[in-house]
């Protein structure tokens, strides 16, 4: 069975990273914390140490309110560990979400441009924009 998100640890860089999915709301919170709680509490040994909580929401186009509580409460147990946040977005809507919640106080938030992404220019024309960080 797949996991519900991915979860990753480099002992090197003292970095836990979490990717999201598409979206975290309440049908599936519930399935992330239940698989949280338990990756988490085996990460508890020593060699485990992480000093960085990496959240990957590039695919994420929604979060609700239940699934803001599982951000909140990841932002709390980062905190607990003295661990820096940092999240990386590439939704506008998910930035705004973060915003109006105010997490940006607590944690550092990148919003990636997808690559070969298409905006319209003032003139109502196409352009193509690389990748970028705002």
């Amino acid at each position: 069975m797949k996991p519900p998100l991915e979860l990753t640890i480099d002992t090197n860089a003292k970095r836990l990273t979490l990717v999201f999915p598409s979206r975290v709301v309440s049908t599936n919170a519930d399935e992330m914390k239940q698989y949280l709680d338990k990756r988490l509490s085996a990460l508890q040994a020593p060699e485990s140490h992480w000093e960085q909580l990496q959240l990957n929401f590039c695919s994420t186009e929604f979060i609700d309110s239940i699934g803001l509580n599982l951000v909140f409460a990841l932002v709390a147990y980062a905190e607990a560990r003295k661990a820096s946040i940092e999240a990386t977005i590439t939704s506008r809507a998910v930035r705004l979400i973060l915003y109006t919640v105010r997490l940006d106080k607590r944690m550092a938030i990148k919003l990636i441009e997808p690559e070969n992404k298409s905006e319209k220019k003032s003139d109502g024309t196409q352009k193509k924009e690389k990748a970028k960080e705002s």
